[in-house]
């Protein structure tokens, strides 16, 4: 499919909890708190157009996933994404203290992408991400799904949230889409893994601000 305008560029940051917290508390701190926080912040929303949250579920025979969730942040466009929310104050002044509360920085790590849609088909509920490459993700057979959308990673730009740079092995991220609940676990069931090839994560999306759902300022207050 060709692409309909300028490429959108997305940055990934794949979190993984303080290991203080449960996963549960993780979740209920990154939705309730930390993305309205996040969202709340001009800085923020200068460099972001959209903000969506994944929360990682449960992974068959509860193996521990290698992150709890995945902030993925629609980018403004501009000729320097180098440059971003991280250099500015109410990141290092506000944001950062709770990312030190919630996140295990050693292994959260953030990349830049490119967003391919494949299939401009309905969104449900039934989410999951893989993460690979294009002939690892191929091999999985999931060509009849009503939404697809590919990310293709830079994996040059890996840093840990602005505090230095990384390393991602990962150089494609697939967003997938299936009409029921059951058909996600068959499919996740019949997949799952997690190895230096591929990761196969079943998730929960949250759209915490967008074109479609505006972050609305109201009497000198975010919301």
């Amino acid at each position: 499919m060709k692409p309909h305008g300028p490429p959108l560029y997305r940055r990934h940051a794949f979190l993984k909890r303080n290991p203080s917290l449960s996963r549960a508390e993780f979740s209920s701190h990154y939705e309730g708190y930390h993305g309205p926080l996040a969202a709340s912040l001009l800085g923020f929303r200068k460099y972001v157009s959209r903000y969506v949250q994944n929360h990682v579920e449960e992974l068959p025979g509860e193996v521990e996933p290698p992150f709890d969730g995945i902030t993925m942040t629609t980018q403004v466009p501009r000729e320097d994404y180098s440059r971003g929310f991280s250099s500015e104050p109410d990141c290092r002044e506000v944001l950062r203290p709770d990312e030190f509360y919630l996140f295990d920085l050693a292994n959260t790590i953030a990349v830049l992408g490119r967003e391919e849609i494949a299939v401009r088909g309905d969104q449900s509920p039934y989410k999951a991400i893989i993460l690979g490459s294009a002939t690892t993700i191929e091999k999985l057979n999931l060509m009849t799904l009503p939404k697809r959308i590919l990310n293709h990673l830079d994996r040059s730009t890996a840093d840990h949230l602005g505090r230095g740079s990384g390393e991602f092995r990962y150089d494609l991220l697939a967003e997938v889409w299936f009409e029921t609940r059951a058909a996600r676990d068959e499919a996740v069931g019949t997949n799952a893994r997690v190895s230096p090839d591929l990761i196969v994560l079943p998730v929960r999306e949250l759209l915490i601000f967008g074109p479609e759902k505006p972050w609305h300022i109201v009497a000198g207050r975010s919301q």
